[in-house]
């Protein structure tokens, strides 16, 4: 069997994340035969420190590139790269992703003792900052463990098999994948041992809406989360006319609820 294993990683305007990523995939124990960024056209500094990580570890063009995917989605930028790579095995992480040294060493090995085509790690969230941390608490749960697509391996025979990501979603493109995954071979193959960490949340309540309402957009595209998303704008009609015939009701609405999704 062939191991020979190519990483895919999506790219834009990733200057602040990028130097940790780096550092992370150069302490490997298992060294990659490849790793493809594919840059959705990033105006910072982003490309410039991939050069120099390049030329100061000594990887050679063949073993380390960059894509160009112009206003490329993370889903279509990880088709670009595994387009790009003739490697059997693609491993996926993002940028604000950072493997622990032996996470590639650990999905191969459990592709060994599994037989799997597929193995994905756990990514374990967390934040700093009191919007960080409130988002993340709200949003997978602080300190919470999840199997992740950028945590994975694949054999390139899966995705002859079911497809490619979703090119016209800006998230929930790996959720509509992984979907299909499963209904195709079963209950994904977990493997414990191979772990990231994300902390990437934001740190302001305006980009929190932002993200917030580009990922419900895109998930409700994908068929996902249609029936949450009526539920919300149902409970925000409600609560907006009970705001209007209760006195300090948004204040002690508020208050219940910051303190029972805190506990």
């Amino acid at each position: 069997m062939s191991t020979t294993v190519a990483i895919v990683i999506p790219l834009l305007n990733e200057a602040a994340s990028l130097p940790a990523l780096l550092e992370a995939l150069q302490t490997q124990t298992r060294r990659p035969d490849e790793i493809v960024f594919v840059d959705a056209g990033s105006t910072d500094t982003s490309l410039k420190i991939i050069a120099d990580w390049r030329q100061e570890n000594g990887w050679l063009d063949a073993t380390c590139r960059v894509e160009a995917n112009p206003g490329g989605f993370p889903g279509h930028n990880r088709n670009v790269g595994v387009k790009s790579t003739s490697c059997t095995w693609i491993a996926f992480v993002d940028c604000g992703i950072y493997p622990e040294p032996n996470w590639l060493e650990e999905l191969l090995d459990c592709v060994g003792s599994s037989g799997s085509l597929a193995v994905f790690g756990i990514c374990e969230f967390s934040a700093d900052g009191p919007v960080a941390r409130a988002t993340c608490a709200l949003s997978y749960g602080m300190e919470s463990e999840h199997p992740v697509l950028p945590a994975s391996l694949i054999h390139r025979n899966v995705f002859a098999e079911i497809g490619l990501f979703e090119e016209s979603l800006r998230s929930a493109e790996d959720i509509k994948w992984m979907a299909l995954f499963e209904a195709r071979f079963g209950a994904k193959k977990i493997c414990s041992n191979a772990r990231v960490h994300y902390r990437h949340f934001p740190a302001s309540i305006i980009e929190v809406a932002r993200k917030w309402r580009q990922y419900q957009k895109s998930s409700i595209k994908a068929g996902f989360r249609k029936g949450q998303s009526l539920a919300f704008i149902l409970a925000f009609i409600a609560w907006l006319a009970a705001s209007l015939l209760i006195s300090n009701f948004v204040t002690w609405s508020g208050i219940v609820y910051f303190v029972l999704r805190g506990v």
